[in-house]
């Protein structure tokens, strides 16, 4: 499912909004519109980006007959669970983050 991981998602919104906008309303109000280089659009519109639903490409998939191992939902520290499903015959393929994911680490909060 490569390159379908675009915005934060729901999981860590609060953070991230006070992390990109400040933390009291009046900050965040008046950063929202302010458009970012790094990211290529506004902070609002990284914080808004839609959260993908992935229940059809998954169906899709598991429909077409394709030999599939294991799923992981991963999400806050969710990169652990892919030791539950570790073994000779899987492999695992972890996508570059989107310009957001890469824009968080850079303030040390533990995003990772």
């Amino acid at each position: 499912m490569s390159g379908w991981l675009k915005g934060i998602h729901s999981n860590g919104l609060t953070l991230a909004r006070r992390v990109l906008l400040g933390e009291t309303i009046e900050e965040q109000k008046s950063l929202i519109n302010e458009y970012d280089q790094f990211l290529g659009q506004t902070l609002g519109e990284a914080l808004l980006e839609p959260t993908k639903i992935y229940v059809k490409p998954v169906m899709e998939m598991l429909d077409s007959g394709i030999d599939l191992k294991a799923m992981v939902h991963i999400t806050s520290g969710g990169f652990c669970n892919l030791n539950r499903v570790e073994s000779d015959d899987i492999r695992f393929v972890i996508d570059t983050p989107q310009p957001v994911q890469k824009f968080l680490t850079s303030f040390k909060i533990g995003v990772e």
